[in-house]
């Protein structure tokens, strides 16, 4: 027989069925989603008497009958009907027999399934269900048998009604002891006074099998009850057997038992009920259910250990990676400074072809360095992105002018198109689509032999102030095997080890565009055929920025003059450089000499603050690592000693120049930051700006 309810339908049932009218419909469509309906015929046998039984059945279509050693006890056929929840409960082989006296259909939760659930809300929603259905039963025989008044005859009557109805008490208590004592979880029982009424079997060993005070208030010192810090007990009015009577009833409390018994400790999730019926409203007492969850406990603790551990080791393969960034900008400051130097004095032909290959190959290392330390960043997922104003069409022409010049030199047309649609400020992380940009295009350049680079940004639409953009890197190159497009953004990979062995790369470049447009909620496709080359597309979803004012990037950007001697002339500035390394200083004291300045020096942070004392400088270039004292601890000094317009400008010299080091420059008093290595017309940009 197919089942003819649909979820809706079980719905329906399940909110008129007085122990499932607590949950909210989301709590039993997730019940539903993760049980079943079971269709039967006539004379069908559902659960058997003395087998095990996984299943709570609730009763949807037809007709079922009880019975229990042959003999018939009840018959059932209104919906919601419940069958099998005692057995489940008790996890102990069933006392009757589920007979269909005709086709019926039945709602089956199975017990298995939703332990091994994975989710919280499910099983928290059967364990509340289990815990109603145990305080009903413990109401019903608990329940006190109410006097009356009535003629000498119908006392007779009602006397001999009494005794059985006694006999009846005493046969559920019997059943009721039973039940509890072959429970898995732990139950306390309270009378309506708050006072012990009976404990079961499986919590006095999950207590290590001590002696339990029948005094509430000895509990915690008598058995070791802490609260989650393992290290405060808990208080008699703090512990969920009084709290219920306050009206504050507990679901999943968690609660460590830690004694003589338990060196170790043992956790339970306590849940808590008051002991009412339909008959009687008011309170006939309180059961609480304790489950041991020490494995679930251990395992999430050793979850949190090692989400701590991989934090630590995250942030130590981060903190690693600056330092050697650090290192490795140092020296390469001063090979890409010198080049800069070199190539503004007389050369021939092959001089400068030589200088030419040692200026691409420090740019290509200074790179693949940054890519190397954006990429720690963003794993670690400690330096969230900064949504500043920038300018996309300067990042756009920035990539262009990188890598325009390479393409033509290999014979390649290298086409540029930006619509005048997109705003001049945008909302977002100017050094993130900045490498989007930069990677996509050196790619473009790096694997195509003929042909064209067509590099674009259009506007897709806009809502408001929110324009979806798209940016768009085309190239003729070798393309890429569509079987293998899915491994392109993995991390320090190649798609094709045999195509690539000619080309150099650390394969983290795609990798690295994959997150940034993931933490800026873009998307980033591509689409390639082998032999006839790619495309790659990424939409950005942007908000413009107010552009009343220029910004200090427009400032700095502006045209500087030309580097010579009278350009301190033009702009005189006292300069002092602290820097620790002898190569910096040389190359930074020779590019100041170079636009007319006598720049002064300091070895470190310290010489910097005695140097400031002894004579007042308009402008100092202050390197952030030196040893005695850095370059931030020296900033904050020079400005908390010197107030007012007078005191000097302080200019970062840092080879880490994420927004983490950005902000601390900031926060130091500084007034701007420069990257190494050195670029002369940036810094004769930011001179201009003093």
């Amino acid at each position: 027989m197919n089942p003819s309810f649909t979820n809706n339908d079980i719905l329906a049932v399940l909110k008129e069925a007085r122990l499932f009218a607590q949950f909210s419909d989301a709590q039993l469509k997730q019940l539903i989603s993760s049980s079943s309906v079971e269709s039967f015929g006539n004379n069908h046998t559902i659960i058997d008497q003395g087998v095990q039984n996984d299943k709570i059945f609730i009763l949807l279509k037809g007709q079922v009958s009880i019975y229990t050693d042959g003999e018939f006890i009840l018959n059932l056929r209104r919906q919601g009907d419940l069958v099998g929840e005692m057995s489940v409960i008790t996890k102990l082989p069933t006392t009757a027999k589920v007979v269909t006296e005709e086709p019926s259909e039945l709602f089956s939760i199975s017990s298995e399934n939703i332990d091994q659930s994975s989710h919280a809300e499910l099983k928290s929603t059967v364990y509340k269900l289990f815990l109603d259905i145990l305080t009903e039963k413990l109401t019903m025989t608990t329940k006190q048998v109410i006097g009356f008044q009535a003629t000498t005859e119908e006392l007779t009557v009602k006397k001999q009604e009494l005794a059985e109805s006694e006999t009846v008490i005493q046969q559920k208590e019997a059943i009721l002891q039973q039940v509890l004592g072959s429970m898995s979880d732990g139950v306390v029982v309270m009378e309506k006074e708050g006072h012990l009424l009976h404990i079961n079997n499986a919590f006095k060993e999950m207590t290590g099998g001590i002696d339990i005070p029948v005094d509430f208030s000895q509990w915690p010192d008598a058995m070791g009850l802490y609260q989650t810090d393992e290290k405060t007990l808990y208080t008699p009015e703090q512990l969920p057997m009084t709290t219920i009577f306050q009206g504050k009833p507990v679901d999943f409390e968690e609660i460590l038992i830690r004694n003589p018994q338990l060196p170790k400790g043992v956790w339970l999730q306590a849940s808590s009920r008051m002991l009412t019926s339909e008959d009687s409203p008011t309170s006939q007492g309180a059961v609480v259910v304790f489950r041991d969850f020490t494995k679930k406990k251990l395992e999430e603790k050793a979850l949190i250990k090692a989400k701590e551990s991989a934090e630590a080791a995250a942030k130590a393969k981060s903190d690693f990676l600056a330092v050697m960034s650090h290192e490795l900008r140092t020296p390469l400051n001063g090979i890409m400074g010198m080049t800069d130097l070199i190539a503004g004095t007389t050369l021939d032909r092959e001089q400068e072809s030589y200088l030419d290959t040692i200026k691409a190959s420090s740019e290509k290392l200074l790179g693949l360095v940054r890519n190397i330390l954006d990429f720690s960043n963003l794993d670690s997922g400690n330096h969230p992105l900064k949504n500043e104003p920038f300018s996309l069409k300067e990042c756009f022409n920035e990539a262009s002018d990188a890598f325009s010049p390479l393409a033509r030199k290999k014979g390649l047309q290298f086409n540029t198109s930006f619509s005048s649609e997109i705003p001049e400020k945008m909302m977002g992380n100017a050094r993130g689509v900045l490498q989007i940009i930069r990677n996509l295009t050196g790619n473009a350049v790096k694997f195509s032999k003929e042909g064209e680079i067509s590099l674009s940004a259009t506007l897709v639409s806009r809502q408001d102030n929110l324009f979806s953009i798209l940016l768009s890197v085309e190239d003729t190159g070798i393309g890429i095997d569509e079987n293998r497009l899915s491994d392109l953004f993995q991390p320090f990979s190649q798609v094709d080890s045999s195509i690539s062995r000619g080309f150099d790369g650390a394969g983290i470049g795609l990798s690295l565009c994959k997150k940034y447009v993931d933490k800026m909620d873009g998307e980033i496709r591509v689409e390639s055929q082998i032999g006839k080359g790619s495309r790659f597309e990424v939409l950005l979803k942007l908000f413009a920025a107010d552009n009343k004012n220029k910004s200090d990037a427009d400032v700095q950007d502006c045209q500087a003059a030309s580097p010579d001697t009278s350009f301190s002339v033009k702009y005189p500035l006292d300069i002092l450089v602290a820097e620790d390394n002898a190569l910096n200083q040389k190359l930074i004291k020779k590019v100041l000499e170079k636009l007319g300045y006598t720049p002064e020096l300091a070895n470190n942070g310290l010489e910097a603050v005695e140097r400031n004392r002894e004579k007042e400088f308009d402008l100092i270039l202050m390197d952030l690592h030196m040893p005695d004292m850095g370059g931030l601890e020296a900033s904050h000094i020079i400005n908390k000693e010197n107030k007012g317009a007078d005191k000097p400008k302080i200019i970062a010299l840092t080879a880490n120049v994420s927004e983490e080091v950005r902000d601390s420059c900031m926060k130091a008093g500084m007034t701007d930051y420069t990257t190494k290595p050195l670029k002369i017309n940036h810094l004769m940009s930011m001179l201009q700006k003093l």
